[in-house]
């Protein structure tokens, strides 16, 4: 079993913008046209895929279970914090 996302909004943060952290500084920058948006061209923050989404989600828990495969046969294949599973949302 593999998780699957139902919905989102936005766009993940783009590969060079090292991660999450970093994404508030992409959007402002996009926003006010600056020079530092210009690794970021052809960006389309409000955009997003389902699909895309889905995919790698998929690959990432493929690479996940391969790293750990004694995890492969758990009821929740996710992070878990406490006994609930850790909720994961696109562009909150």
């Amino acid at each position: 079993r593999v998780p699957a996302c139902l919905g989102g909004g936005r766009a993940c943060p783009p590969e060079q913008c090292l991660g999450f952290w970093h994404y508030p500084s992409v959007l402002q920058a996009l926003a006010e046209s600056s020079e530092a948006a210009r690794p970021y061209d052809g960006f389309e923050p409000e955009q997003f895929s389902l699909s895309q989404t889905n995919e790698r989600l998929q690959r990432r828990c493929v690479h996940y279970l391969k790293k750990f495969p004694e995890q492969a046969d758990t009821e929740t294949p996710g992070p878990v914090v406490g006994r609930q599973p850790v909720l994961l949302q696109a562009g909150s």
